[in-house]
Formats: C-alpha cells, structure tokens, sequence
C-alpha cells in the first residue's frame, strides 16, 4: 500500500511492505520497490519517504536511507527527498518539481534556482567560507560566502535567507539583488547581504564549511583576481565587483 500523509509540515509517502508481499512470515521491501516509490513520492510533491519493512533488519540500510523504529515497534526506512520546483530562464515556475539526484537530468529550457550570498558586516568586510573537503564539488575550496539551491515552494530571497543562517549562523539585515544569471541548469540570483551581527557570531555547518575568514574590499578584490574558489562566483558578481573595484581606484 503506498499513501501519502501530512506530517509536520511535510508531505510524507509512507508504503507498507506487507502489502507487497504478501502471505510472508518476515515481509520486507526489496531494493526494487524503494527507487519506484521514490519517483512516486516526487510526483506527489513528497519530501519524506517511509518504507515499513515486516521484520527487524540487521543488514545495510539502502543508500540514503536510515533505520526508525515506531511506539508500535514497527520498523521503518526513512529518506528525506531534496525537491526543486523548475522554472524557464526568466524564473517563472514551470509547475514541474524535480529530485535533486536526478539534477543531472534536468530537461532543455528548463532550470532550478540557485541563490549565492555575499555577507558584509558593519566594519564593511566581506565574509569568506572554506568548503567542506568531504563536498562533491570544489572541496576544499573558498567562496564568498555562501549558497545553495532554493526547496521546493521557496522563492530566491527565501532559500537566500535560509542558506545564510544555515552556513553561517548569521542574519540579514538587509539584502540586494545584484545579479541574476544562467549556468548549466542553474538560475543564479546573487545578494549582497548586509549583517549586524559580530565577527565572531559566524556559526559554521556541519558537512558544508570549515573554515571562515573576514576580508576587506581590497582583499576581495585580489582574491577574485586570482585562480581558485571565487572563481565560480566572479562572473555572477561581475557588475558588483566592478563598481566595488571602481570606489577602491577613485578613493585612492
């Protein structure tokens, strides 16, 4: 049986095993069946899936997957679903949501949004973030100062706002749109965010960052010039870092 309930703000796709197999002593949920209610679950906006299994398991959990036992002792695979909803080039919703593990796949003309953050605090420094060295893509490396993709239901200044606390513990007291722009199957919305929290607020989160460092306007400059980490963010902040190089050049 496969259903889908409301679960603390979630929609959740439970599927009960026994009725898969039925007539089994120990019913479980075969590998086979978890990829097809994981395709079910995005189809129905799902952001959590739960498989009950018949019996205790002692093997491996399926990848991405862990083990809970309910107040009714029954057992349960449990996978939290990362879903995108896609938008056209000029960020209007096409109505499709899309598993972040099939990103890869995402159809022609079709994009998901993406939201950088560039922090700067009350002494006018820019905040920089060390990548985690576990991370799949650029590890190890820094960028300024943070980001990610936008949840499903969100919109850009949402999941920036979301992205900033997560990373680095920090609030926005104010946030500008500098940039918008495409790449891959990304649609890039860059902030320039301002804080008043203290220097040494930064909380750092885990599996993401390790690192952080506060830089000056001339810093960031040099930085950005050089090969490494920024390089990626340099041309979403190409208009910014200009305009920011332009002041630095008149004031000396």
């Amino acid at each position: 049986m496969i259903c889908v309930e409301q679960a603390e703000g979630n929609h959740v796709c439970v599927l009960t095993a026994p009725a898969l197999s039925p007539g089994l002593h120990n019913p479980r949920v075969p590998d086979v069946f978890l990829p097809f209610l994981e395709d079910y679950a995005v189809k129905h906006r799902c952001t959590l899936v739960r498989a009950e299994v018949g019996a205790p398991e002692n093997g491996p959990c399926p990848a991405g997957y862990r083990r809970e036992t309910d107040s009714d002792g029954r057992e349960w695979l449990v996978r939290h679903l990362e879903l995108w909803d896609l938008c056209d080039r000029e960020g209007h919703p096409t109505g499709q949501v899309w598993d972040r593990r099939n990103a890869e796949r995402i159809p022609e003309g079709t994009y998901h949004i993406v939201c950088d953050v560039l922090i700067l605090n009350r002494e006018g420094e820019y905040l920089l973030t060390q990548r985690d060295l576990r991370k799949e893509t650029h590890p190890g490396e820094w960028e300024a100062s943070g980001g990610g993709s936008a949840l499903m239901g969100e919109t850009p200044l949402e999941a920036a706002r979301r992205e900033m606390l997560e990373e680095t513990g920090l609030t926005p007291a104010d946030m500008e749109l500098v940039g918008v722009t495409l790449h891959g199957r990304g649609l890039y919305y860059s902030y320039l965010v301002h804080t008043e929290d203290a220097r040494d607020s930064v909380r750092l989160q885990e599996g993401e960052t390790v690192d952080y460092r506060w830089v000056t306007p001339a810093q960031l400059i040099a930085i950005t010039r050089e090969e490494g980490g920024l390089k990626a963010h340099n041309e979403r902040y190409r208009s910014y870092l200009d305009q920011l190089e332009e002041t630095l050049k008149n004031r000396s």
